[in-house]
């Protein structure tokens, strides 16, 4: 952890090197996200060489369909990298094929350690559809694809919902 950055480390906070951007960036157990400190050696105008110093800031999270994300530059470029997986793989490991982030406490806005956990092969796409996110599914104008990451369920057991909000309109329909 760089000195720097002493003076706003929240209390329990601990930062770790965000995976595939080593030195460049890190992510806190406590679901922050920032760019280090650093020098880089580059050409003025006159051909000189020079050192650049690049100071550290705080990465925006953004929200996306539902998925939090961070956007560092890195190389020139901006790299798309969700804070999740990222703080999860920082500080336990990388992830086994397949597995998603589950959030223990169910809120998909507290990015804290404590709160991630990987979501087993078999228990991804397990998850049952409450009759309240049914009557949501029923009303949505989102494509399937996108509500299905929003609610973080497969596309078929969106497909079922829909089906039973269906079956549930038509049992409340009054017979003629």
């Amino acid at each position: 952890m760089s000195n720097e950055f002493q003076e706003d480390r929240l209390p329990g906070e601990e930062w770790a090197d965000m995976p595939g951007l080593a030195g460049l960036c890190e992510v806190s157990s406590l679901g922050r996200a920032r760019t280090v400190p650093r020098q880089k050696a580059k050409k003025d105008n006159q051909g000189r060489i020079t050192t650049a110093r690049y100071d550290s800031r705080y990465l925006t999270v953004e929200k996306v369909t539902g998925r939090f994300y961070v956007t560092p530059r890195v190389d020139g470029k901006l790299k798309k990298i969700r804070l999740p997986e990222a703080i999860i793989e920082a500080f336990r490991g990388e992830s086994a094929d397949g597995r998603k982030v589950a959030y223990l406490n169910g809120n998909n806005e507290d990015h804290r350690l404590e709160n991630l956990s990987w979501l087993e092969k078999k228990e991804s796409g397990k998850r049952e559809i409450t009759d309240q996110q049914i009557e949501i599914i029923s009303r949505c104008s989102l494509s399937d694809e996108d509500l299905a990451i929003l609610m973080d369920v497969s596309s078929e057991e969106l497909r079922l919902a829909r089906l039973k909000s269906q079956q549930k309109a038509k049992e409340a329909e009054p017979c003629a």
